[in-house]
């Protein structure tokens, strides 16, 4: 099993980031001129504190046994195993899939920070899965290394005792 990495980026999230903190002070001036409760205003500057620091980064790495993702400090991960891959190509997101955590029924799932750039795989099933990139290019040759490195591999043999 090849658990050393290939490929391993961390994309920032800035405009995520700059938008949750443009929510929090929109959230604390409209409690000063509404006259909210201190109570309600720390639970809501606490909620986009708690989403921007979960959303802060997504990582991305790919070995050739799997495409790993993860989200901030890592509680949203995903693994995709590169057995299961069957095409890998670069697409554009249209503007209204968003950022975050994405499932387009009849469509394909999202892990995306920032931008429109993505890697989109395709899964057994019919299913699609699409990953968010700044370097989507490189990302979708990594994971097509991945792919022909692992076939490439001898399966392992069962041995009769």
């Amino acid at each position: 099993m090849s658990r050393q990495p290939t490929y391993r980026h961390a994309q920032s999230g800035r405009t995520l980031l700059l938008e949750t903190g443009g929510a929090a002070i929109l959230v604390l001036a409209l409690a000063a001129l509404d006259g909210l409760p201190a109570p309600m205003v720390l639970v809501g500057v606490a909620f986009v504190g708690l989403v921007m620091w979960l959303f802060h980064a997504l990582r991305v790495e790919v070995d050739g046994d799997a495409v790993r993702l993860a989200f901030g400090p890592g509680l949203f991960r995903k693994r995709i195993p590169t057995a299961s891959i069957t095409a890998v190509r670069v697409v554009r997101n249209p503007w209204w899939s968003g950022w975050g955590i994405r499932w387009m029924p009849g469509r394909w799932t999202l892990w995306n920070i920032a931008g429109f750039d993505a890697v989109e795989l395709d899964l057994p099933r019919g299913r699609r899965f699409r990953i968010g990139s700044d370097e989507p290019h490189m990302l979708a040759r990594a994971i097509e290394r991945a792919i022909a490195a692992r076939a490439e591999r001898p399966s392992p043999r069962k041995t009769r005792p």
